[in-house]
């Protein structure tokens, strides 16, 4: 049994096909120029790593220097009761005024990232190839699908182009349908109205596509 190429058509029978009809011959088209179908790759499940992080606290105070809410990072404490222990000894701060008495003390959370363990960084391993992995087939992909496309672009631009074709020669035979009564029924007086109106040689076109049995001479050039 013989291939059925698209390129073995004429261009009426290519303006007649399906996108789905289209899509078939392409898979031919890949064939004969020894290029797969591409196919979606099956991604690896990545679970998205979160560094851990551990809850201490931390005071919070006006800073009496300078009148604004002071952050003070340098201390971490276990739990807000041990924060709390550390505002009742009454601590004092350096300014330029000497040690002075803190004021409005707040406790408040804070998360920290802490040092990774080996759970934590076999599991930060296993995200890190799985993503890897879901890179390389995604690239692969991508260049297989590209190399697909360049190898159907043709089949494609021309099944367009011959649609643009068909739509072009059906506004012709629209407008001889339109001069034939106009021209009193004479056929080959509209025929010849049509080839002022259009290219003598795109009506002859337009006939010989919807199988009419007529034709236009090419017009004499002027001297």
């Amino acid at each position: 049994m013989a291939i059925k190429r698209y390129w073995d058509l004429t261009e009426k029978e290519r303006a007649a096909l399906t996108v789905d009809e289209i899509e078939a011959f392409c898979d031919v088209e890949m064939m004969e120029k020894g290029v797969a179908p591409p196919e979606p790759p099956a991604y690896e499940p990545v679970v998205q790593f979160v560094a851990p992080t551990r809850r201490f606290y931390k005071i919070d105070f006006e800073d009496q220097q300078y009148s604004f809410t002071r952050e003070e990072s340098e201390f971490l404490f276990l739990t807000p009761e041990v924060a709390q222990q550390c505002i009742d000894l009454k601590p004092l701060v350096r300014t330029k005024n000497g040690p002075t008495p803190i004021k409005d003390a707040t406790i408040r959370p804070k998360d920290v990232f802490v040092v990774e363990d080996e759970a934590t960084a076999t599991v930060k391993a296993a995200a890190e190839a799985a993503e890897k992995r879901n890179n390389s087939l995604r690239e692969r992909y991508e260049r297989e699908k590209t190399r697909a496309e360049e190898v159907v672009q043709g089949v494609w631009t021309n099944w367009h182009s011959c649609r643009e074709l068909r739509e072009e020669y059906a506004r012709v035979i629209r407008t001889f349908e339109k001069y034939k009564p106009l021209a009193g029924g004479d056929e080959a007086m509209a025929a010849q109205f049509l080839a002022d109106a259009y290219d003598y040689q795109v009506v002859n076109d337009a006939f010989a596509w919807n199988d009419i049995n007529l034709s236009v001479p090419e017009p004499v050039a002027a001297e």
